[in-house]
C-alpha cells in the first residue's frame, strides 16, 4: 500500500509538472498573440496615418501663416481648408515629423474609439475619416476576439 500511495504522489507531481508546461505554453502563445495583434495596430495606424497626412497635404493651402489658420479656424473657408491648416501651428510649413505625428495621434485616437481633437474640414478628409471609422471597427473587433478566446 505504501509503494502504491508513493506512486500516486509521484504521479501527482508529474502532473503538476506537466499543468506547468501547458501552463507556461498558452502563456507564451499568448504573447505572441498579443505582440502580433499590437504589430498590427501599428501598422494599420502608420498606413492610415500616411493616408490622413496625404489627403490633408493635398487639399492644404499653399499660402503659409497665420491667416490662413485664422480663417480656416473661424469656418470662413471651411471647404478649402484642410486640417493641416486647420490645425497645425505653421500649415504646410510644419516639420513632416510634426505633421506625421499630428496624423498618428489621429489615427490612433479614432482606432482606439476615443476621438482626437483634429477634425475634418473638407468632403474628402471626411470620406477617409469614415474609412478610418470602418477599418477601426474591424481592427478593433478582430483584436477583442482574438484576446477574448
Amino acid at each position: 500500500r505504501c509503494v502504491r500511495l508513493l506512486r500516486m504522489l509521484q504521479g501527482a507531481s508529474v502532473f503538476s509538472r506537466l499543468e506547468e508546461v501547458v501552463d507556461l505554453r498558452l502563456s507564451q502563445q499568448c504573447a505572441t498573440v498579443a505582440r502580433l495583434l499590437v504589430s498590427m495596430f501599428l501598422v494599420f495606424g502608420h498606413w492610415l496615418a500616411c493616408l490622413w497626412h496625404s489627403v490633408g497635404l493635398s487639399r492644404s493651402s499653399p499660402v503659409p501663416g497665420d491667416g490662413v489658420q485664422r480663417m480656416c479656424k473661424g469656418l470662413v473657408v471651411l471647404g478649402q481648408c484642410s486640417w493641416i491648416d486647420a490645425y497645425m501651428p505653421n500649415g504646410r510649413d510644419a516639420t513632416l515629423s510634426d505633421r506625421y505625428t499630428s496624423s498618428l495621434y489621429h489615427v490612433m485616437g479614432t482606432m482606439a474609439t476615443v476621438g482626437s481633437s483634429i477634425a475634418p474640414t473638407n468632403s474628402a478628409e471626411e470620406l477617409v475619416q469614415m474609412c478610418f471609422a470602418l477599418c477601426a471597427t474591424v481592427v478593433f473587433s478582430v483584436l477583442a476576439a482574438t484576446l477574448a478566446g
